[in-house]
């Protein structure tokens, strides 16, 4: 497959393609083990975790795995470990979903819908790899293009091998990484003070009906009627009204 070289033009960076990036020292690219490797039938209740689709959310790892095998199937499935700093991307359903694999997660496995990216650090970090599926139009465009022609979307190391990443140096790098964190972590908090707005907004507005109805919501008259007397003789007019049609009626 050709590279999709193009899409990157407007990025003032080099473009590299993945065999650049990736870790001599592990296999660096590998796609989940197919269902002969890894049936239902082996899953168990205890055991290693298998990492899948589920545990990707929009660029942060979600701990905790439906799926577990044995100690022993899990050294059968050797080939498909997971590490710290290790790249996961969904390749079906969700497609392009990244995360990095965190530390201290111990042994882990994944499953058949996901790729494991292994990246020479050296080159380039893993969270700026990732933040270019997140939010680098010239990638996203690659992928979108090269991925046409499908009737399902699907990513596999064909494609991932074809696209253009724009590499900058590893300081800009980092620079690019505590940039991005840093609108991150200013998006939580806004979202945090959302919802403690809707929360209390909840709670204000059954109070604020009820100073309404006892007339404390602004300076009133006191030969105004009170809103409660009101709403009691409103009801009794409108039953005694209901109560007259009815006599008509039946005459």
């Amino acid at each position: 497959m050709k590279a999709a070289s193009d899409a990157v033009k407007e990025t003032p960076f080099s473009a590299k393609q993945m065999a650049h990036l990736l870790s001599k020292v592990r296999t660096p690219l590998k796609t989940g083990p197919f269902g002969t490797l890894l049936s239902k039938s082996e899953h168990v209740a205890q055991g290693i975790e298998v990492v899948g689709i589920e545990n990707i959310d929009h660029g942060k790892f979600l701990a905790g795995s439906k799926i577990r095998i044995t100690p022993e199937k899990a050294l059968e499935l050797s080939a498909y470990d997971l590490q710290a700093g290790d790249v996961i991307i969904s390749r079906s359903g969700t497609v392009g979903e990244v995360c990095v694999i965190p530390a201290g997660l111990g042994e882990l496995r994944f499953s058949t819908n996901i790729i494991r990216v292994v990246l020479d650090e050296a080159i380039i970090e893993p969270n700026y790899f990732v933040f270019l599926f997140l939010g680098c139009t010239q990638v996203l465009k690659q992928v979108d293009e090269l991925c046409k022609g499908s009737t399902r979307l699907f990513l596999n190391q064909t494609i991932l091998n074809a696209i253009s990443y724009p590499l900058p140096g590893r300081e800009e790098q980092s620079e690019i990484i505590r940039r991005v964190e840093s609108l991150f972590a200013f998006a939580d908090r806004l979202e945090g003070r959302l919802r403690t707005a809707q929360t209390a907004t909840e709670r204000l507005s059954p109070a604020l009906l009820a100073k309404a109805f006892r007339g404390e919501l602004v300076p009133q008259d006191p030969n105004d009627e009170p809103a409660s007397e009101l709403l009691r003789r409103l009801q009794q007019e409108a039953t005694s009204t209901s109560a007259k049609r009815g006599r008509k009626s039946a005459v």
